[in-house]
């Protein structure tokens, strides 16, 4: 098995409705997987925010074959937020999945928090490969 990672900067507002698709694509170097989108064990998916208010305590993902949302592959599934040690409005979330998951398309994320606004900085998904 072959661990990797799928890291995106992004500058994407999270509010409390689900906003604009956001594309999740294998780097170039995983195009031996074949013709797929994506293939392997999806492990974790970890959101890093700014501008988290302190009246923020959760966010939620969802994963879909479409950039509309509505053919979801991974459920929606809330997770909690751990704030920065000295920057309050930082946080990280993480995902824990360990799934099977082969697409011929890409994987789109939608991300909504239970109040307030944010700003989504980067998302990270990890998974596994038998090549």
């Amino acid at each position: 098995m072959k661990f990797r990672t799928i890291k995106l900067e992004v500058d994407e507002a999270v509010t409390t409705e689900y906003g604009t698709a956001i594309n999740i694509r294998p780097p170039r170097q995983d195009k031996q997987l074949g013709d797929r989108g994506f293939q392997g064990i999806l492990s974790t998916l970890t959101l890093r925010m700014s501008g988290v208010t302190t009246d923020m305590s959760t966010i939620t993902a969802r994963l879909t074959e479409d950039e509309d949302g509505d053919k979801v592959t991974m459920p929606d599934a809330t997770c909690g937020l751990s704030r920065g040690l000295t920057t309050n409005d930082y946080t990280t979330s993480v995902y824990k999945y360990e799934v099977q998951f082969i697409d011929d398309y890409p994987i789109n994320l939608f991300v909504k928090s239970d109040n307030s606004s944010a700003t989504l900085k980067e998302v990270i998904l990890q998974y596994r490969t038998s090549r």
